[in-house]
């Protein structure tokens, strides 16, 4: 069994080739919340669950280009944050199961089903928690905006609210116990944030008997360097495995990148040295295969 902590920053066509490599029957993917917000009139935003559902879903090609429901209803708050119908209506059905307070796993098999995603999506918890951001002056900064350098560089605090009502779902914490695998898709620093942040889930994964494996981004966008520096990390590759190495057992990594290895070799993980060509289809071939022998 291997389960997929996915956040949705990096590298979809290699997300999507590894996965119809996976066995269905033992794959299971889990869209973490690290990035979950929630908008003034109380909406409850989840874009990795968005993002997911629209890379995956077979029967959406019709409101994937189409954004009638924001342009229709500009006067409400979720019209400034320029979502297409499906993550629209994805973000609606979140709000009201979790004011509801029904269960999200009923909610993600409704999703899977009525989409065509035949592969299995597990919420990681329910209700979840969202991310809270503070700026220098202890202001607000909307989630939606961190994507932008300028308002990164204001950020002086991330924490996540709801925790205290936030629990771990029973089933999905089964799953990722008998797993053979965990691996951690190119999360961002905010998603290992979440991970070191939320006490549950951090000492699930530290009792973990098999293997977790931490995908590493080709690069750090700037965005994420300066989180890093933010977070008390260097701003660097090296930084973002000395943040998350405490949690991990193995790294995948570029083999082009000599001096990250040099640097970790002193490190007490196993290290994957793997040829990272993502630009074509025959780069993302063998590195699906030579991932795939890494998980097996």
């Amino acid at each position: 069994m291997i389960t997929v902590l996915y956040d949705g920053k990096d590298s979809d066509r290699v997300f999507s080739k590894l996965v119809r490599k996976l066995s269905k029957n033992e794959l299971t993917i889990i869209p973490l919340p690290s990035y979950d917000y929630e908008t003034e009139m109380g909406l409850h935003v989840s874009p990795t669950l968005n993002h997911l559902v629209s890379m995956m879903g077979s029967r959406i090609s019709r409101m994937l280009g189409s954004y009638k429901i924001n342009y229709t209803f500009r006067g409400f708050d979720f019209s400034a944050m320029n979502m297409n119908d499906l993550e629209l209506v994805l973000t609606f059905l979140n709000t009201i199961w979790i004011s509801k307070g029904r269960p999200l796993t009923e909610l993600y098999e409704k999703i899977t089903k009525s989409l065509g995603i035949s592969y299995k999506l597990m919420p990681l918890y329910d209700p979840p928690p969202h991310l809270v951001i503070k700026g220098e002056n202890g202001e607000s900064i909307a989630p939606s905006m961190i994507s932008n350098v300028e308002n990164v560089e204001k950020v002086k605090e991330i924490s996540y609210g709801n925790l205290d009502k936030a629990k771990i779902v029973m089933e999905t914490k089964l799953i990722l116990e008998s797993s053979k695998v965990i691996l951690l898709f190119q999360i961002s620093p905010i998603s290992l944030h979440f991970l070191k942040s939320v006490g549950s889930l951090k000492k699930t994964l530290e009792n973990f008997k098999g293997t977790i494996i931490y995908f590493l981004p080709q690069k750090l966008y700037d965005v994420d360097s300066i989180l890093l520096q933010k977070l008390g990390y260097e701003g660097t590759l090296e930084g973002l495995v000395k943040m998350a190495h405490e949690q991990i057992d193995a790294i995948i990594l570029d083999d082009q990148n000599q001096k990250l290895i040099s640097d970790l070799s002193e490190v007490k993980l196993t290290l994957y040295p793997t040829h990272y060509e993502f630009s074509n289809k025959d780069g993302i071939n063998k590195f699906v295969k030579d991932l795939l022998k890494i998980l097996k």
